[in-house]
C-alpha cells in the first residue's frame, strides 16, 4: 500500500512508514492518538469502486511509536475495515470497530505499555431493533458513553459499552455518516462528518446536506479532550504546526 507521509503548503512530502506490503491494494482508514502519543492506525482491504466489493480479511490495527515507525506493531490481524477508535476516562479500556461485524470490541488497556489484551464484545449493533447501518467512527464522552456514526445508516447512536444497551439514536440528514468528535469551548458539542461519495444522482438530491459537517448541541454531555500525537520531531521541525497528526476517513 502507499506509504503514510506529510507534506501541505509547498512543504515537500516525507515517508514516515509502509506498511502492509502483502496487500498491496489496501490503505489507510482511521486512526488515533492515545494519550501518551501512540498513533494507532488500521487499514481496509481494497473496495471495488463500482460493486463495493470489499477484500475480506486483508486490514491490519497497528501501533506506531517514536521507535516503532519502520516496523509498526501489527495490535489486531486480520480485519475488514478498521474504523472507530477510543479510550475510557481512566485510560484502562480501548474500544475498537472492524465495520462489517456491527460491533465494538472492549480491549483492556495498559496505558504505560500501550498493550491490549483480553477483547470482548461491548457494543453489538445488530441486537438493536430499527437500527441500521455500520458503524464507523466514533468517540467517547466523560460518563463512558460511546458515541458512533453509523454509515449507511442515517444516524449517530450513543451507547452504554459496560452493558451493551442503546440509549440515544440521533438522525442525521445523510445517509452515510462517516465519524464523529466534540468540539467547542467545554467540549459540548458533537460534530459529525457525513459523506456523498457513492451516492447516485437521485440519492443525492433525497439528501442535498451529504458530505456536510453537523454540530449537534443541548446533549448534556461533554466529550473526552482529544489526544495528540507524538512520533517524530523532527516533523515538527520542519513544519510550524500543532504536533497533532489526525486521519480522517473519506468525506
Amino acid at each position: 500500500m502507499k506509504p503514510l507521509s506529510y507534506g501541505f503548503m509547498g512543504f515537500r512530502y516525507r515517508v514516515l512508514t509502509t506498511v502492509s506490503q502483502q496487500f498491496p491494494q489496501s490503505r489507510f482508514n482511521d486512526g488515533k492518538a492515545d494519550k501518551q502519543g501512540r498513533v494507532w492506525i488500521g487499514t481496509m482491504g481494497y473496495e471495488d469502486p463500482q460493486t463495493r466489493a470489499l477484500d475480506a480479511n486483508q486490514g491490519i490495527l497497528y501501533k506506531m511509536t517514536k521507535d516503532s515507525l519502520i516496523s509498526p506493531k501489527v495490535e489486531v490481524a486480520p480485519v475488514n475495515i478498521s474504523n472507530g477508535l477510543c479510550w475510557n476516562k481512566a485510560n484502562n479500556r480501548m474500544y475498537y470497530i472492524d465495520t462489517p461485524t456491527r460491533q465494538v470490541i472492549e480491549y483492556e488497556f495498559d496505558d504505560e505499555k500501550g498493550d491490549i489484551s483480553n477483547p470482548r464484545v461491548a457494543v453489538d449493533i445488530s441486537k438493536f431493533p430499527y437500527v441500521t447501518g455500520n458503524p464507523d467512527g466514533m468517540t467517547i464522552d466523560q460518563d463512558d458513553n460511546l458515541w458512533i456514526a453509523l454509515y449507511l445508516g442515517g444516524s449517530v447512536i450513543k451507547a452504554n459499552p459496560r452493558n451493551g444497551q442503546l440509549l440515544q439514536v440521533i438522525p442525521i440528514p445523510a445517509r452515510d455518516v462517516t465519524s464523529v468528535i466534540w468540539g467547542g469551548p467545554n467540549l459540548d458539542i458533537l460534530f459529525v462528518t457525513t459523506s456523498r461519495y457513492h451516492l447516485s444522482e437521485a440519492e443525492r438530491r433525497m439528501y442535498p446536506a451529504a458530505g456536510s459537517v453537523f454540530a449537534i448541541t443541548n446533549l448534556k454531555q461533554r466529550g473526552m479532550p482529544p489526544y495528540y500525537a507524538d512520533l517524530v520531531n523532527s516533523v515538527r521541525r520542519a513544519v510550524s504546526v500543532s504536533k497533532n497528526f489526525i486521519f480522517y476517513d473519506w468525506f
